[in-house]
């Protein structure tokens, strides 16, 4: 297990969780994810779900000319609707293609021996602290390439009212087994 700051090379997350560490507090591990293109479930269908907006804008665009010269058709009118459909679809499209390809270069990921911490510094920066619990079993989800760790279950509602559950945890990193075997020491108060 390595004792290096938390900060990427060049590019990429470069904040350090040392000055958020309670007295006491000490860094076991530190890692990030592998770089690579990752598109989870949501993130496929709501890139389908926005391909029919992107591309009705397109369409309009291409062909909404052609109509100006009719009685009644504004080009402010076509305007709006382009720019709503293009700018919505390309937001619901490109964003989860964007983030899949930058995840890995603006996250970073600590275990103390109180609490696991996840870094972001995009699109804003921010830490966030999950403290490592006698009641809360890791579980290791292992992967062709790289494996991840599931810390923490949050159910969350969704505007309807369904509850429905998201898994926060290390995702994609190698070496995930010995980041288990540490929690775990870290559940048992061993590592205190």
């Amino acid at each position: 297990m390595s004792e290096t700051p938390l900060r990427a090379k060049k590019k990429g997350c470069r904040y350090d969780v040392r000055p958020v560490l309670l007295p006491g507090e000490t860094i076991l591990w530190e890692g990030a994810p592998n770089p690579g293109f990752r598109l989870r479930g949501t993130e496929i269908l709501q890139c389908i779900f926005g391909l029919p907006f992107l591309l009705g804008g397109v369409i309009a665009l291409i062909v909404g000319p052609r109509f100006l010269d009719e009685p009644g058709n504004s080009p402010l009118g076509l305007a709006i609707f382009v720019t709503l459909f293009v700018g919505l679809g390309g937001y619901v499209v490109f964003v989860p293609l964007f983030g899949a390809f930058k995840t890995a270069r603006h996250v970073r990921y600590a275990l103390s021996t109180q609490a696991a911490y996840i870094v972001r510094d995009w699109p804003v920066q921010r830490v966030e602290v999950y403290p490592i619990l006698p009641a809360n079993a890791p579980e290791l989800q292992q992967g062709r390439r790289t494996d991840t760790v599931w810390l923490h279950t949050r159910n969350e509602e969704d505007a309807e009212g369904d509850i429905f559950k998201t898994r926060i945890g290390f995702q994609y990193i190698n070496n995930a087994a010995d980041v288990v075997q540490l929690i775990q020491t870290i559940r048992t108060g061993d590592a205190r």
